[in-house]
């Protein structure tokens, strides 16, 4: 029986032919066997913290660039790449009223474990990186680093909530696609640095779906990482 018959397939693999390419010098990208991801292979951290009542979740990388012409050009002789930022939402389902105000008051209390690397800033407010050593799996327990996640300049702990902003913690947000596994040695992250709250709606409608809420958020930047 062939290896790729029906049954010997794992889910979400691909079938990869042994055809070449016909274009001439070309050169193959990912020739393996590809490993496909569904929405249940996915887990969603908020810093160190499993959110297991999230729907949905999608983002969009804005990153700007200008083209620039010389004396009679037609077309441009060189591109000025300019300022980048991450837009998005994500959906939860309603359990209590306070379900995010209260995991962010977790997230402002403690501090946020990057994988890979943490970023911390210097005494003039510049970024600098600091290796903190890649382990075999992510630890998402709560265990505390050097520096938090905050990019604002104000401390808004003890102002009452009618001076403060609703929403003043910043966060990271890890999605994890699958385990390591025969298929694949690796765990592939998606990560969202730097993460705002900038909106909120409550969706409750006629069709008997689960009452949800909608935030919107920026994001300070995106890192893949696979560990």
């Amino acid at each position: 029986m062939s290896l790729y018959g029906i049954r010997n397939r794992p889910d979400f693999v691909n079938y990869v032919s042994s055809l070449n390419g016909t274009r001439q010098g070309s050169n193959k990208h990912a020739t393996t066997n590809k490993r496909y991801y569904s929405s249940i292979d996915a887990e969603i951290y908020f810093g160190d913290f499993y959110i297991d009542e999230i729907t949905n979740i999608a983002y969009t990388i804005q990153q700007n660039a200008m083209p620039l012409y010389g004396y009679n050009s037609y077309v441009y002789d060189e591109m000025a790449i300019g300022s980048r930022i991450i837009n998005g939402q994500f959906t939860i389902n309603f359990t209590k009223s306070n379900y995010l105000s209260e995991l962010l008051q977790k997230l402002e209390s403690s501090t946020v474990q990057l994988l890979g690397e943490k970023v911390s800033k210097d005494d003039d407010g510049e970024e600098t990186d600091v290796i903190a050593g890649q382990s075999s799996a992510p630890n998402h327990s709560n265990n505390k680093s050097e520096s938090n996640n905050s990019y604002t300049s104000t401390n808004y702990e003890g102002i009452r909530q009618s001076k403060r902003p609703l929403w003043f913690t910043g966060f990271d947000i890890d999605v994890m696609f699958g385990r390591a596994s025969s298929l694949s040695a690796k765990t592939e992250h998606v990560m969202l640095e730097g993460v705002y709250l900038v909106s909120s709606m409550l969706n409750l409608d006629q069709n008997g779906q689960p009452v949800s809420e909608t935030y919107t958020f920026i994001a300070r930047d995106v890192r893949n990482i696979s560990i």
